[in-house]
């Protein structure tokens, strides 16, 4: 699971900060815990300390409040950045908007990684597997053939996602 960081406001008592994010869950992080925003309630506004948001009563009156966006994409992304939000208009929308996108596409491109890694995995060791059994009905020439295939494509397999992975 990925985690996008929004820090929203500095939370003056005219300030209104909002954001939407479709196909994302909201939550907030509450004595230690991550409270889901139910569904339909993803619009989040809040006027300084003196908030009209729905969930303001599990929390403590701070002047800036922590909202965490949990993407639902499939993947792990590490370290995932934080951004300090001081302004609140259509702009800092888009902007959230595109971490965002930018969060869900690199998990979906690390589970695209993953599941060609586990392709080449199996296909080097089938080939492996093919060499053994030739050598095993005595035709060596194949064998030797199959052996080499399986164990460069194993090889290079291997060494590209240790290489990915730095």
């Amino acid at each position: 699971m990925a985690f996008l960081h929004l820090y929203l406001g500095e939370g003056s008592t005219n300030s209104k900060s909002y954001f939407k994010l479709d196909g994302w869950k909201i939550f907030t992080f509450h004595n230690g815990d991550y409270v889901e925003i139910p569904d339909g309630k993803h619009l989040i506004t809040f006027e300084g300390a003196n908030t009209d948001w729905h969930i303001q009563e599990n929390l403590n009156s701070h002047d800036c409040m922590t909202i965490t966006v949990l993407a639902t994409s499939m993947g792990m992304i590490m370290g995932a950045p934080e951004y300090k939000i001081e302004e609140h208009d259509d702009d800092v929308i888009e902007m959230i908007k595109g971490f965002a996108d930018e969060i869900a596409q690199a998990a979906d491109e690390k589970s695209t990684a993953n599941f060609k890694f586990g392709l080449k995995m199996v296909i080097s060791i089938s080939i492996l597997v093919g060499s053994l059994a030739c050598f095993l009905s005595y035709n060596v020439i194949f064998g030797i053939i199959f052996l080499l295939v399986g164990g460069v494509l194993l090889i290079s397999t291997v060494a590209k996602r240790k290489k990915d992975n730095k």
